[in-house]
């Protein structure tokens, strides 16, 4: 199965949303979105491509508030991923969202700081994404696709 991880879209018009990520996303069968997707619409246009899971930014408006918890986990095989925004500052940002799941967990998703990242600390997957809007100090705009194979969890950042 091949999921498409999104952060940090900041933006508020869905078919500006579609257009950016169906390209990068085009043939994922499940989109995560740890946080600050900021409008509603943004869901259901992400929705389009395929079904979507997602937790709350600090960004984030009301109705996304609404709508998705801060913090998940979702089992998808036999993994277990676990999805938050993160928050503070982005030294130890990693070790944060780290500490919000159990030692059990196979990956962590997350965003907050923008900065694209995937490496592996205690046998966990750490996912950030990026952002496919804003880059901030990163080298480039980003989102991630994420294979969950028999053999275990491989994550690659893809540039936009």
């Amino acid at each position: 199965m091949r999921i498409g991880i999104v952060s940090d879209t900041h933006l508020h018009c869905s078919e500006e949303a579609h257009q950016l990520l169906r390209g990068p996303l085009q043939g994922v069968e499940l989109i995560l979105h740890a946080g600050d997707v900021v409008a509603a619409e943004v869901i259901d246009a992400l929705d389009r491509i395929a079904p979507v899971r997602g937790v709350a930014g600090n960004m984030d408006l009301p109705e996304v508030r609404r709508r998705w918890p801060e913090k998940q986990e979702i089992t998808v095989g036999a993994y277990r991923i676990g999805l938050i925004h993160g928050s503070g500052p982005p030294q130890g940002l990693e070790q944060r969202v780290l500490r919000e799941f159990s030692p059990a967990i196979d990956a962590v998703v997350f965003g907050h700081s923008h900065q694209p990242l995937v490496v592996r600390q205690c046998n966990i997957l750490l996912i950030n994404p990026g952002s496919p809007t804003d880059r901030r100090f990163a080298p480039c705009h980003s989102v991630a696709l994420l294979d969950v194979e028999p053999g275990g969890l491989r994550a690659r950042l893809i540039r936009i």
